[in-house]
């Protein structure tokens, strides 16, 4: 390696100098950087399955060696199956919630009976989310909860109502806050 950084200082000027072998030198380094970041990878993905492989085995063995309920490891895999029981009621959550904002983008006028049910039925989802994300943590259920300033909807609708809007306005960025913490519990397992 250090022999060819010598070589680069003495041929630099060479390089610069004749723009075939300039691009020739930048094509030449930038595959030399590809190969060597995809080889990473394929190392790094081998070992990320090789330790989930292992975590399942574990979990597998822990399961089947547990006798008592007692048990601390029965315990722990009980725990670690309860939390994707509880995520997998939170994406469901998600998914419902999604529909009734699509709900809400699709009404049109104020006076009908489906935009006056419309913020019941978002106060009941966000009470059943609410307790959902409180079995997992009570940072998130009230990171949820409490909503300082809320942006525009992603999605828009016809209702002009005001308080319509702003109820259909926290729906939408309740959504968004419940994505992310999905996301992270996908990054965390």
């Amino acid at each position: 390696m250090p022999e060819l950084l010598e070589l680069l200082e003495r041929k630099w000027d060479w390089i610069v100098a004749d723009p075939w072998a300039f691009v020739s030198f930048v094509v030449l380094a930038f595959g030399i950087g590809l190969l060597v970041s995809r080889k990473l990878n394929r190392v790094h993905v081998a070992i990320l399955k090789e330790r989930i492989n292992l975590h399942v085995e574990e979990i597998a063995r822990l399961k089947t060696n547990s006798d008592s309920g007692s048990d601390v490891k029965s315990e722990m895999v009980g725990n670690l199956f309860r939390s994707d029981e509880i995520y997998a009621e939170i994406a469901q959550l998600r998914h419902e919630g999604v529909q009734l904002r699509n709900e809400a983008t699709r009404l049109k006028d104020t006076r009908t009976h489906a935009v006056a049910k419309w913020p019941k039925k978002s106060d009941d989802w966000f009470e059943r989310t609410k307790l959902a994300l409180g079995k997992i943590s009570a940072t998130k259920r009230e990171w949820f909860m409490v909503l300082d300033t809320v942006p525009a909807p992603r999605h828009k609708t016809l209702v002009t109502d005001p308080r319509f809007l702003n109820k259909y306005a926290m729906h939408d960025y309740r959504l968004m806050r419940l994505e992310r913490i999905l996301d992270e519990a996908v990054k965390e397992h």
